[in-house]
């Protein structure tokens, strides 16, 4: 499916940790709707297409904001 996807939008391609919500979809929706939402969620929200295509600053963003978070937890 992660093959198919990277044909499907090959500017996002694959990323090491799309297995996991890939997976989880399939197993509980089916393999075609399985792509429909993961391809959604991916191309409709900001958060998961900066996430996957490793956007410099916002990659910036969330290793701050996990130190800070890691930090206050400790």
């Amino acid at each position: 499916m992660l093959e198919l996807f990277h044909l499907y939008r090959p500017d996002v391609s694959y990323v090491q940790g799309m297995t996991y919500p890939v997976i989880v979809l399939t197993i509980t929706v089916g393999k075609v709707k399985a792509f429909s939402i993961f391809s959604n969620m991916v191309l409709a929200n900001p958060f998961f297409k900066r996430l996957f295509t490793f956007e410099p600053n916002f990659m910036g963003i969330l290793t701050k904001t996990f130190n800070h978070l890691l930090l206050e937890y400790n």
